[in-house]
């Protein structure tokens, strides 16, 4: 997955938001989309419109933690992607505009 680009942004409500470009297609996610449990494994949603273009990811049951098998649709596990998302929930220095690439 090629990350073309990746910026800040606050909407008009003030809620923040990653904006990537993503092999030409942008993205939009919001921190509130972001499952913090799920970017630990190192999966992002990409949002439903993503669901048909990546393929299913399947997690097994974790016994240690109590989680059900779980398939994942719309999500990726690139790593940059990932990263980025990990920086977007945990960056105290949230700037609109915040060019991150």
């Amino acid at each position: 997955m090629n990350i073309d680009s990746a910026i800040y942004r606050r909407d008009a409500d003030g809620y923040p938001f990653l904006d990537l470009i993503l092999d030409s297609e942008p993205v939009s996610i919001s921190r509130y989309q972001l499952k913090p449990s799920l970017v630990e494994l190192g999966y992002v949603s990409l949002g439903p419109e993503w669901n048909d273009r990546l393929p299913e990811i399947n997690l097994p049951r974790d016994e240690d933690s109590g989680r059900g098998e779980i398939t994942l649709r719309g999500f990726t596990d690139d790593p940059g992607v990932v990263e980025l998302a990990r920086r977007f929930l945990n960056d105290d220095d949230f700037k609109h505009g915040k060019v991150l690439l």
